[in-house]
Order: C-alpha cells, then structure tokens, then sequence
C-alpha cells in the first residue's frame, strides 16, 4: 500500500511537469507561428527580394559599364605583325591588352522607364506577399476558433455525462425506495451510453482540430500545446457589436484589399511596358571609350635588328579612343510596331481583370455579409432555444425523479436541452468567425 501511494504521487507530479511543459499559445502566438513558417510566404518574400535586386539593377543601367580584356598567341608562317602591319615569316607571339567602357545617353527613354517599371513591379509583389499574409491569419483565426469551439463542445458533453450520471445516482436511490420503477433506471443507462458516445465524437472532433492547426503551424504531430482562452469580454462584445452596411464593407475591401490595390501599380506597369516598346523604335546614343595596347615579339626597334624589349612595346603601342555611338532602327521585321500592339493589349487585358477582380470581391463580400446577418439571426433564436429547452428539461427531470414523467419524455426534454446548447454554442462560433471575416475584407486586425 505504501509502494502504491508513493507511486501514484509520482505520476500525479510527472503529469504536473508534463503539463506545465506544454505550449501555452494565444491567438497572437499562433499568428505569429505560422507566418514565420509558411512556406507560401517564404516564396513570396524571395519574390520581393528579387523584385528589390531588379530595382537595383535597372538603376545601375545609368552608370557606365567598364570592361577589360587581354590575349596572347602565337602566330606560325607567314602572318601580319599588328604592332608595325608588316608581314613577317618567322613565327612570333603578340599579347594585347583592352580597357573599354561605354555609357547610354540615350536610348528612347528605356533605361529610366525601365526603372520605374521595376519599381512598380517591386509594389505588386508587396502587395501580393500582403494579400498571403492576410489570408493566412485568417485560416490561422479559424483553425483557433475551431479548437475554441470544439474544447466547449467536450464539455458541454462532459457536463452532460456528468449530469445523466447524478440522475441515474438520484433514479437509484427512488428506485430502491420504491417511487419509480425499475425501466427508469434502464432508459438513464442507454441515456448514459448515448452521452459517452457524444463526448468520444467530441473527443476525435478537438483531436482533428489540433492536428489541423499543427498542419497549419508546421510543427511535429508529437508537439503538445494549449491555445490560451481570450478574454470572455471580447466575445460578448463581438455578439452585440454593430454590424456596418454592405455597402461600408464593399468600399472598405476594395479600398484596403492587396489584391485590388494591386491593380494601381500594375496599370502603371503596363503603361511604361507600352513606352519602352516604343522606345526601341527611336535612336540610341552612346559615348564610348577604351585603352589599348599591344606587344609582338616580332618588333625590333630598327627593322631587322635589336628586338624591342616587351615594356617599351607596350608603353609606346599605348592608346585611347573616345566616340560616339549613333544607333537608328529602321525596320526590324515589323517587330518594334508588334510589341508595342502588344503591351498596349496587355494592359486593356490587365484594365479589364481588375474590373473581374472588382466584381468578384463585391460577390464574395455580400456572400459573407449575408451569411453574418444569418448568423446573428441564427444565435439569437439559438438563445431563445436554450432558455425554452432548460426550463422544459428541468421540469421534466423533476417529475422523473417522482415517478410522474415517462421515460420517453425525460430522454426527449434532456436531448432537445443538448442539441439547443450545441445549437447556441455552434451559432455562437458561427458569428464570431463570420464577423472576423467581415474585419478581414474591411482591412481591420484580426486579434481579439
């Protein structure tokens, strides 16, 4: 017996620690989890960094370029010596060097389009990472909800297998002092069964909520963790806050949504697209330059004679260059005329998507603002529902407990009692995301 207690006080302090151990995480937590770990958002900021490097790069189309090569072969026979433009018989080496730069200083107007095309671009892929963002708190929300909702069904299950278990307690104790018959106590024993039933379902229910949001959250199937309950306040606050006009949510989303506003900055792309097709029809103008120099082992410093040593070559060879390039298309098999038709449909297609998009989101906001007045309409009758059901099923449970009620009527007062809780607290869930989907198309936070 003393092996026994000192046994059971050690697992009660193992589970203790264990518990204590377990992840304690708030709504803002779990957010925070799962946009550092979302893959989806790791591409989509290696997106945006690339949309920096071609920002960067377009700009450093300003500066001018600076190149420098050299070679050294070797000539065998008869061949021309650059360094004096003889020819000669006899083998010999040459090595040449070349520093060369060249700088635009016109070029239709591409370089600086170009700039600010990137710079557009770099925008839309912000506010495409934004839009990632925004929709993955939201499924963050409503896995969290979920877990909510489905740790208050196990205990309303719970309650309710509690409860039957104090009525069969109660039903025994009028049975043995002959007030009701002996069914009664079987219809509790099926009521009981039935109960453990609904708290098993209840159970697989929560344990497939967490595992969605471990899916969510990257994290090992094996990690524990708890979500931590807001404050009770919130949520009344939510249930009797005012719902705002369609119309107010439908300005609102397509003033603050990142996948329409997107479209301001991608029309601005697509109207410099149509300027450098343009531009590659005008002339360009380039201002070039280098430095050059040669050596020949052929070269002699009296022809025929003493050999002219390899420094002295290169220093009196050295020379520099400086022009101008003057570039002027023509005709180029049509296809300068062809790109520029063909930006300039490009963003007719790109006007014409965001309408598309305007639309959609205008169907998908009245789609969600409809389903909330629902909601409202659906927790307050809920509520009504669970007031009737408590006070039928209190009544019956006081004539059962005399003798005065059937069987068959106390069952059917205790299952209306749990299906208008399950009711209520399903509608009460219902609202509450609804309403958060609501503060995701107005732009609004979407903490509690």
């Amino acid at each position: 017996m003393k092996f026994n207690s000192i046994t059971l006080a050690v697992l009660l302090l193992l589970s203790v620690q264990a518990k204590s151990q377990t992840k304690q995480l708030s709504l803002e937590q779990t957010i925070a989890m799962a946009l550092e770990r979302n893959i989806t958002l790791m591409q989509g900021q290696a997106g945006v960094q690339m949309g920096e490097n071609a920002v960067k790069q377009s700009k450093l189309l300003l500066l001018p370029n600076l190149n420098f090569s050299t070679n050294y072969f070797w000539s065998f026979g008869r061949g021309i010596d650059y360094t004096s433009n003889i020819y000669v018989t006899q083998n010999f080496a040459n090595n040449d060097y070349n520093l060369s730069s060249s700088m635009s200083l016109f070029q239709g107007g591409i370089i600086n389009n170009t700039i600010k095309q990137t710079g557009y671009d770099l925008e839309v892929s912000k506010l495409n990472q934004q839009a990632n963002i925004d929709f993955i708190e939201l499924n963050t929300l409503l896995g969290y909800l979920q877990i909510m909702y489905s740790q208050e069904q196990l205990k309303v299950a719970n309650e309710k297998l509690n409860l039957s278990n104090e009525q069969r307690s109660n039903s025994q104790k009028a049975f043995d002092a002959g007030s009701i018959p002996e069914g009664n106590l079987f219809t509790l024993e099926s009521q009981i069964a039935a109960n453990e039933l609904e708290v098993v379902n209840a159970e697989n229910i929560l344990k497939l909520a967490f595992t969605d949001m471990k899916n969510l959250l990257q994290m090992e199937y094996s990690e524990e963790f708890e979500i931590v309950y807001p404050d009770i306040t919130i949520f009344e606050n939510a249930l009797i806050a005012e719902i705002p006009s369609l119309q107010t949510v439908i300005n609102e989303a397509i003033r603050t949504q990142p996948n329409i506003q997107k479209y301001e900055y991608m029309l601005q792309s697509k109207d410099l697209n149509v300027k450098i097709a343009q531009g590659y029809g005008l002339p360009s103008l380039t201002l070039v330059g280098g430095l050059f120099s040669t050596y020949s082992s052929a070269s002699s410093i009296i022809l025929g004679l003493e050999p002219e040593p390899y420094g002295e070559q290169i220093d009196n060879n050295f020379g520099q260059s400086v022009g101008l390039t003057l570039s002027i298309p023509i005709f180029n098999n049509g296809q300068v005329m062809l790109n520029k038709q063909q930006a300039e449909l490009d963003y007719i297609t790109t006007q014409l998507q965001e309408k598309v998009d305007i639309n959609e989101l205008k169907k998908n906001v009245t789609e969600a603002y409809t389903g909330l007045q629902a909601a409202a309409a659906t927790y307050q009758a809920s509520a009504k529902s669970v007031e009737a059901a408590q006070k039928s099923f209190e009544y019956e449970q006081k004539r059962f407990n005399v003798g005065q009620s059937t069987q068959l009527d106390f069952i059917s007062a205790s299952n209306a009692l749990t299906q208008a809780e399950t009711s209520l607290l399903s509608a009460k869930y219902d609202f509450i995301f609804k309403s958060k989907v609501i503060d995701y198309y107005m732009g609004k936070p979407l903490g509690f």
